[in-house]
């Protein structure tokens, strides 16, 4: 048990209660990685009051993968729900294990080319978005596995 599962503390009354609690806190998750054609990354800042990760930090676009629901799905629903921008070429990633406020599961990362305009961006979610170059993530309130995923992305990017 995880010191996160530990601090959690949930009172049920029967087995299938106890189940749906379980799949409540098991949810798989897919995040855009949303470069344009000179690497910007376009990220979403949190509102301040956004349950799941800290609030008014700096995250990737994307969201939970509904059940039965493939990951590319949900990585092109996500993103047309919170910016209405649909992706025409994207790349797995990653895919990763995460344990974030008692919740776990997997997170597909894709890499997506955004080829559009700033200007035709509506954000639905959030509290603002942002073009950062790889320079400018160091000092921004990201959430610290956002932070370990850009180094990585940029880290590969420099290989090629």
């Amino acid at each position: 048990m995880t010191e996160s599962q530990k601090d959690l503390r949930i009172v049920v009354k029967n087995k299938s209660e106890y189940k749906e609690i379980l799949k409540m806190m098991n949810r798989d998750v897919v995040e855009a990685i949303l470069v344009t054609k000179d690497n910007k990354v376009l990220l979403q800042k949190k509102t301040v009051d956004y349950p799941i990760c800290p609030g008014g930090y700096w995250t990737f676009f994307g969201g939970e993968v509904e059940k039965s629901e493939h990951p590319i799905i949900a990585l092109n629903r996500e993103l047309k729900e919170e910016i209405d921008f649909k992706p025409k070429n994207f790349n797995q990633f990653a895919i990763k294990d995460y344990e974030i406020a008692g919740r776990v599961g997997k997170r597909f990362i894709y890499t997506v080319l955004f080829d559009g305009d700033l200007k035709d961006i509506s954000l639905t979610e959030g509290a603002g978005f942002a073009f950062f170059e790889e320079s400018e993530l160091e000092d921004l309130k990201l959430v610290p596995l956002i932070k370990d995923t850009l180094k990585e992305y940029f880290k590969s990017i420099k290989k090629l």
